[in-house]
């Protein structure tokens, strides 16, 4: 057995698809098929079956995709064991927007970094349901999103079924973005009847789940699909819209606090509760640079 074929094995499942994953590889397909059927024929069990789903390992497969994620992830974390102030190499985090920003203000976030010059720390915007295949497919990397409630038990099925680990950081409750240009700004808090008035501006993707139920207490006749939180926010500052954005999450923005937007709630409304998590490979199989950076942002966000 080669430490080659358990690399393959893992992306194809990561992949769902043969064909992706041997772009990935940079091999050719039928060359990472017969890598696959070698490596099946040298443990004498069936690891991967065709669904309609795609390519998805059998019920021994996902026992020895979790155990060749730990081998690989323990041969590449060795250079990271000589001690703290050798600690290398690349870490990648996926957040949704509305968070990235409250990680790259903190002031601890710049001190890790100052304390492990020689680890790099990459962040990179994705929209949330995007995430889970983001981390599957840069495995090992770190997650940062949010979810409802009815959505938890789903989550943590998948992520555990990749050998990935969830934890709650802290609960948050979306509210109204407004401009301090608008009058409405002004007041304590915001109406049903006030909504009427405000243009709405989310996420053109159809996977906006907090934003797309509640667009009818909106003014009806203007509404913005846009593809990136900057253009959101823009419209925001210029009062052509409001959005729905996370309040604790959110008092990192510039827009915030530079006073050129507010958050409001609505009198006697409350809109939906969300609970952001971190996503991140099981301790056993993630290198000592990565668990440092789960650690700091674990202890700095959960305290909102």
């Amino acid at each position: 057995m080669r430490l080659q074929q358990l690399e393959y094995f893992v992306e194809v499942v990561r992949c769902k698809s043969m064909s992706q994953a041997a772009k990935n590889l940079f091999i050719t397909q039928p060359a990472l098929s017969v890598a696959i059927k070698d490596f099946e024929k040298t443990i004498g069990v069936q690891l991967i079956k065709r669904s309609n789903k795609g390519v998805v390992p059998t019920t021994l497969g996902k026992q020895i995709f979790n155990d060749s994620q730990e081998i690989i992830n323990i041969y590449k974390g060795w250079p990271n064991a000589s001690g703290s102030g050798d600690i290398c190499g690349d870490v990648y985090i996926f957040a949704i927007p509305s968070i990235c920003n409250s990680i790259l203000f903190n002031e601890s976030f710049f001190n890790l970094k100052k304390m492990y010059p020689k680890l790099n720390i990459f962040l990179d915007q994705v929209r949330p349901h995007e995430l889970l295949s983001h981390i599957i497919k840069n495995y090992p990397s770190i997650g940062i999103g949010y979810y409802l409630p009815s959505e938890r038990e789903s989550l943590f099925s998948q992520a555990k079924m990749y050998g990935l680990k969830t934890e709650l950081l802290f609960k948050d409750e979306f509210n109204i973005l407004i401009s301090n240009k608008n009058p409405l700004a002004q007041k304590d808090k915001l109406s049903l009847s006030d909504l009427k008035k405000l243009p709405l501006s989310y996420y053109s993707d159809t996977n906006d789940n907090i934003s797309l139920p509640y667009q009818m207490y909106f003014d009806d006749s203007f509404r913005f699909r846009l593809n990136s939180k900057e253009n959101i926010m823009e419209l925001i500052v210029h009062n052509k819209a409001v959005a729905l954005y996370p309040e604790k999450a959110s008092r990192y923005e510039y827009c915030i606090r530079s006073n050129l937007v507010r958050p409001m709630s609505v009198e006697n409304f409350r809109f939906p509760q969300v609970e952001f998590f971190i996503l991140y490979p099981a301790k056993k199989t993630s290198s000592i640079g990565l668990m440092k950076v789960v650690d700091n942002i674990k202890e700095n966000l959960s305290d909102f």
